[in-house]
């Protein structure tokens, strides 16, 4: 296993330090997009477009078997470089291309082997049952009978994926008479959960028993609200959250001599992404943490649940608790990248020091902006009770974070939460930098 890597904690990383440290194959592609806004999305959807090609890489996360499928949602002003998502579509456009043929090449074989048991006039020998046809790509303007029966199809298959640059579609699904039905769904899929539906009309029961299913999302702030019914909604709670803001920038537009279009390097690049996979499709791996890793899981799951209560109330723990998980989760896509690109047959992966702080970065990122945009939505706004204050009454006049050891023993607050505390008051100007990593109140 290799050694925990401790050269570089999450405070002292970035976006650039992250995508640097990626796996190849990730980094190749984010590495075209030039502005910051553009590599952050392009990280954060590229990571989940690839967690979406890995059906039976496995991680246990409370006693439960999960895998590295992600809900991705981009919130972002208009001309903030959402529209290069559209890109991410000739990542998998090989994979969606042989997947149809594959039907096609099926169905005609099926529709040849009945009408040749039909010519014998035989009413003793049964029909064949019609072959599955599954679809890595599921289009989100799409009815709520056909996502059923296209999750069905794909179970114990491939994963699924959901990819619009626009909520519009996925709005529809959720806001027309079936739209609870499919929030249904979609809160089930993310934990993998067994659903089932039966159809009075063909007589037919689709089962989905371990539906496997990513989605990547963008839209402004405004339609992102339209999304969800409101804050208490439980599917909110699974979707990591990219959002900011877009400098009033012009581009130079001109093309680059000598260099292809986008369009024809990511096309490129998606034979990497279909040789991904392929490697994946027919394999199952798990990938496994260190004991310093789950104490690390453990110390952010309960910051994360303790902020989210503080700042935007009960309903919001739930923002915690998921963005947890979502630390393995991305760490396992890095982590299942590297096994691809080297090639390598182990069966049990472990994550790397590197990519799991990459991970705590990313999910830290959402996490944050999920609190954000959380407070924004209809329903009830509320905020817990925060130990700030306490905290801060009984710090010393002057300290460092050694010297407070005991006070956040007193108060069961852990360091990360007490490195929170104190970066909150100093934005409120109670507290200063006297030369790190020294503090001093400040006089009111």
């Amino acid at each position: 296993m290799e050694e925990q890597d401790k050269s570089l904690q999450v405070s002292q990383l970035s976006l650039e330090i992250v995508i640097s440290r990626l796996p190849k194959t990730l980094k190749d592609c984010i590495n075209e997009f030039k502005t910051e806004e553009q590599r952050l999305i392009a990280l954060s959807a590229i990571t989940a477009l690839a967690g979406s090609l890995m059906p039976d890489v496995q991680i246990r996360y409370a006693d439960k078997i999960e895998y590295p499928f992600l809900y991705l949602l981009i919130s972002m002003p208009p001309a903030s470089g959402k529209g290069s998502l559209n890109l991410l579509h000739k990542l998998i456009e090989g994979i969606n291309v042989k997947m149809r043929m594959e039907n096609e090449d099926a169905m005609m074989a099926y529709k040849r082997e009945v009408k040749a048991i039909e010519d014998l006039k035989d009413k003793s020998i049964p029909l064949p049952k019609a072959p599955r046809q599954p679809l890595h790509l599921i289009p989100g303007n799409t009815t709520s009978s056909k996502l059923n029966e296209q999750l069905a199809e794909n179970d114990g298959i491939i994963g699924s994926l959901i990819l619009e640059t626009e909520t519009d579609g996925l709005t529809m699904m959720l806001s027309n008479k079936m739209g609870e039905a499919n929030s249904v769904l979609f809160r089930k899929a993310f934990h993998h959960e067994f659903d089932s539906q039966l159809r009075k009309r063909k007589g037919e029961h689709l089962i989905i028993s371990r539906p496997k299913l990513s989605i990547i999302v963008s839209g402004t702030p405004v339609h992102i609200k339209g999304l969800f019914k409101g804050n208490e909604d439980g599917l909110f709670s699974r979707f990591m959250i990219v959002s900011g803001n877009s400098p009033l920038e012009w581009m130079d537009v001109r093309p680059t001599k000598g260099e292809v279009s986008l369009d024809e390097k990511f096309k490129g690049y998606g034979k990497n992404y279909t040789a991904l996979f392929d490697h994946f499709k027919d394999r199952r791996l798990e990938v496994m943490f260190s004991e310093f890793q789950w104490d690390k899981i453990n110390s952010i799951g309960e910051d994360y649940m303790l902020q989210a209560v503080e700042e935007a109330g009960e309903y919001a723990s739930s923002i915690g608790k998921r963005h947890a998980g979502m630390i393995c989760r991305v760490a396992a896509i890095f982590t299942a990248i590297r096994h691809f690109e080297s090639d390598s047959t182990s069966e049990t992966l472990y994550c790397s020091g590197g990519d799991f702080e990459s991970a705590i970065w990313l999910v830290d990122q959402s996490f944050n902006n999920s609190l954000a945009v959380f407070k924004t939505l209809k329903g009830k706004k509320s905020k817990g009770i925060s130990k700030k204050e306490d905290f801060f009454k009984k710090l010393p006049d002057s300290f460092s974070l050694s010297e407070v050891d005991c006070l956040m023993s007193d108060l069961k607050v852990k360091r990360r939460t007490a490195s929170r505390y104190i970066l909150q008051l100093r934005e409120e100007g109670r507290l200063e930098c006297i030369g790190y990593p020294r503090y001093r109140k400040v006089a009111s």
